[in-house]
């Protein structure tokens, strides 16, 4: 066998192993999408059932205020106030909240298979 076919052949591996490498990492890319995808989707959902329980709670809430004030509007109308006051509370500190949260969770997803205990440690 001659240099010239032996390094032939080790650039026909070579060119094999960067193939394989793209494949692999396209695979990887792929099933961390779909991760973040499908945890995202069930997040949503948890959301969603959540906002439907607190809005049946708070329909609840007012018609018992309603009832224990003899009106029809001012349990509706102190709902209100409170989440205004809420609304505002979460705006001012809610940014920083749900930027952290998001990303813990990404990272999370991202690295776990890197961790042993399957969680990325968050820094503040």
């Amino acid at each position: 066998m001659s240099i010239l076919s032996r390094g032939e052949s080790l650039s026909e591996h070579i060119n094999e192993y960067i193939d394989l490498q793209k494949e692999k990492f396209l695979l990887n890319a792929a099933h961390k999408s779909s991760r973040v995808f499908a945890e995202l989707l069930v997040k949503a959902v948890y959301v969603l059932c959540i906002f439907i329980a607190i809005l049946m709670l708070s329909f609840g809430i007012a018609f018992a205020l309603n009832t224990y004030f003899l009106n029809w509007y001012v349990g509706f109308l102190i709902l209100s106030v409170f989440y205004a006051i809420l609304a505002f509370f979460l705006y001012k500190r809610g940014k920083s909240m749900l930027g952290n949260f998001l990303t813990y969770e990404l990272l999370n997803i991202f690295y776990e298979d890197e961790n042993e205990n399957g969680k990325y440690e968050y820094q503040k």
